[in-house]
């Protein structure tokens, strides 16, 4: 018996399940496109009849519906196989596409969830086809991944969320994943070390309340703030991280207050002299930084610092 016969299906005839996609998104109006004008150029992929599931081919599918096709070229499957393998059939046939890291989310989510695979069995029957390296390690972040709320997953398919800062917001509850993904992200424009920060930060003083995060922030009045501040979205981002920075550094609120006003002072006294502070003050003192354009600027700058001594050593009284 041969394992695929090629036929002409009639749309009606296909079960639109999305039990073996490898696609989180399924709509895509390129396909659509391509369809609307020169037809399906590939065959369907389908199980045995009379089930007809579609184990490639989906977007191909939805769009020759959307489009009211009658038929599709399909190559029917002959030999029945396990749910499982059907699945492993669909990730196959897509191994030579540039999957995206959601994409690789849903597919180790069905392989965990729908077809109850082992981690042993991903690794080393998963991962290759999505092109991933078969180790312990790149599964366990994706497994990780997995667990996010599906609200999450948006965000990082329109790429306003990347992976490594995804995996930092798994360590948030359910409830307050879905909050970030509805509130706080369409808000802000975090950058990968911004989430990484305000997660540590945030999860470490929200630690020892039983509340939500909405309601922790609320408390704090950053809700509130953070809604009726008309900024754009980068200084209203950078006005949240630092209000989350003095909720996580109280003591450092004051020296950061008097820091930013001394940086203020000296670019104002001269404007070839420019301070810098070390990250959160960990490290004592800041950075003096000289914009040297010549020996001449180099004997003008040298006598300027001395002048303004007393305003640097300003920051150390402070800090005592």
């Amino acid at each position: 018996m041969e394992k695929y016969v090629y036929q002409i299906i009639p749309v009606e005839e296909l079960c639109f399940d999305t039990v073996y996609t490898c696609h989180f998104r399924v709509n895509d109006e390129r396909i659509e496109a391509s369809v609307l004008e020169m037809g399906i150029q590939s065959p369907l992929l389908l199980t045995p009849a009379p089930d007809f599931k579609i184990v490639d081919g989906y977007k191909r599918a939805l769009a020759a519906k959307k489009l009211h096709l009658s038929v599709v070229p399909a190559m029917v499957l002959q030999i029945p196989l396990s749910e499982k393998d059907y699945f492993l059939q669909a990730v196959y046939t897509n191994w030579a596409l540039k999957w995206s890291d959601i994409d690789r989310i849903y597919v180790i989510q069905k392989a965990l969830t729908d077809f109850k695979m082992t981690p042993v069995e991903i690794v080393t029957k998963v991962l290759p086809a999505l092109a991933l390296k078969p180790q312990a390690q790149t599964y366990a972040v994706y497994a990780a991944l997995t667990k996010l709320v599906p609200a999450l997953w948006i965000p990082i398919s329109e790429g306003k969320v990347s992976l490594q800062a995804a995996s930092t917001l798994c360590l948030f509850s359910k409830g307050d994943q879905q909050w970030i993904a509805s509130e706080l992200i369409p808000q802000l424009s975090l950058t990968v070390a911004q989430v990484i920060l305000v997660t540590e930060w945030l999860l470490e003083i929200s630690r020892s309340t039983p509340n939500s995060l909405q309601a922790f922030l609320e408390a704090h009045g950053l809700i509130k703030s953070l809604s009726s501040a008309p900024l754009d979205k980068r200084k209203k981002t950078e006005c949240f991280v630092e209000a989350i920075s003095r909720l996580r550094f109280p003591k450092l609120t004051g020296p950061k207050e008097h820091f930013k006003k001394l940086t203020q002072d000296i670019s104002q006294a001269h404007k070839d002299i420019k301070l810098e502070a070390h990250p959160f003050f960990e490290d004592e003192g800041y950075t003096v930084c000289l914009k040297v354009r010549n020996p001449k600027s180099l004997d003008e700058l040298l006598p300027a610092l001395e002048k303004l001594r007393t305003l640097l050593n300003s920051f150390f009284d402070f800090m005592v």
